[in-house]
């Protein structure tokens, strides 16, 4: 259901929502006791925490322009997913801005982990385990087209790869050598700042790039974020328990980590991260021992 009126003092942010819970609905009519916290501004949305007196209870989400994402498409595959037992936060309302920005709205699950434990970080593999294996049938998720992997992530991971002639050499360098596997589940964005905890519970967040297709990528991107951000060592702990429970091969992830380090290269190129050119050499280093030297020389 939606509010009764789009404007007026329970319109937090000035948002037309299309679809809400009722009891988000009537807790956005008390404005005067709301208030909001600025969470991010990331790469493709802005997070606002919806507080009353001060404690947290709400979270929005707010897409921006160039993103063409559909709130209501997340909205959809979050009630399918929480109903198939993934730990995702529950929607309780999606719509748009004046500016015609799409919102989704979710109950608040908690904050990242700046330290994981490493029961922690092993419990973070199995729950990725559980995404890429959870039934499909009631999901409402799209499935990727059935193409070539590295054609698939050069298209929907590498923005701007054709002003970047080294990456792209690489990636065409390794077209058809990695048949697609059984299609599964794909989060598209598994790293640490989208794992939540709160009171012990874990949720994950951000499915913005959500869908069907191979969760090779998937594996490598969350193992890289963690070998970056946290350590060698926190990476193997995740790493080596996600690969006890599926068949996947060292060799093989080793080509997909391989690609998720030239992502990060790519997208510091774009926006130039804190640290990013040591961060970038140490990724160089990591890439030389995964690929063929022919291969890792294209690099710049």
């Amino acid at each position: 259901m939606a509010c009764a009126g789009d404007a007026g003092g329970g319109n937090v942010l000035n948002i037309v929502w299309h679809e809400q819970e009722n009891s988000f609905c009537h807790w956005l009519n008390n404005p005067s006791a709301i208030t909001t916290e600025a969470v991010t501004s990331g790469y493709e949305a802005n997070t606002l925490i919806l507080q009353l007196n001060s404690i947290p209870m709400y979270v929005l989400k707010i897409w921006k322009e160039e993103f063409r994402v559909e709130a209501k498409h997340q909205y959809e595959f979050l009630e399918s997913a929480l109903a198939a037992g993934l730990p995702v936060p529950k929607p309780v309302g999606w719509g748009k801005t004046n500016q015609g920005l799409e919102v989704l709205a979710t109950k608040f699950s908690g904050y990242p982990t700046d330290r994981p434990t490493k029961s922690q970080l092993e419990e973070f593999a199995r729950i990725l385990f559980q995404i890429h294996n959870v039934p499909l049938c009631n999901l409402k998720v799209t499935a990727d087209m059935d193409t070539d992997i590295i054609d698939l992530l050069a298209t929907n991971f590498f923005p701007g790869i054709e002003r970047h002639p080294d990456i792209y050499a690489i990636l065409q360098n390794l077209k058809g050598q990695y048949p697609c596997r059984e299609r599964r589940l794909v989060h598209g964005d598994f790293n640490m700042g989208n794992v939540l905890i709160s009171n012990g519970e874990i949720t994950v967040i951000d499915w913005t790039d959500v869908h069907i297709g191979d969760i090779r990528y998937d594996l490598a991107w969350a193992c890289v974020s963690l070998w970056i951000y946290l350590g060698e060592k926190e990476y193997n702990w995740f790493k080596n328990v996600y690969l006890a429970c599926n068949e996947l091969t060292v060799d093989e992830l080793n080509v997909f980590e391989s690609i998720a380090a030239l992502k990060w290269i790519l997208l510091n190129r774009l926006v130039s991260f804190p640290d990013g050119t040591r961060i970038s050499e140490e990724l160089r280093a990591f890439i030389e021992k995964r690929l063929p030297l022919e291969i890792y020389r294209l690099l710049d």
